[in-house]
């Protein structure tokens, strides 16, 4: 298992190797390396944002799951 960054930080670091990469003074080395690098922040960021996106449409589809529920049971006690 990959030894995850917290998001805020992956995104930092991400837009730090950004900046290095447009000012153009780096070696072809290092800015390949920079590259690569960022190429990986920018998967992990969007592994993080795909999981945090399920989590909230998890909360969200139980939420509206509880509704009917309520809703159900309000119509059955209409109904007797």
């Amino acid at each position: 298992m990959t030894n995850l960054q917290p998001f805020e930080a992956s995104l930092k670091k991400l837009d730090d190797l950004v900046s290095q990469l447009e000012r153009g003074d780096l070696p072809l080395d290092k800015a390949m390396t920079a590259f690569e690098e960022g190429n990986k922040l920018v998967k992990e960021c969007q592994k993080q944002l795909n999981a945090a996106e399920m989590k909230i449409e998890k909360f969200l589809t139980n939420k509206v799951i509880q509704h009917l529920f309520q809703k159900l049971k309000e119509f059955e006690k209409w109904l007797n």
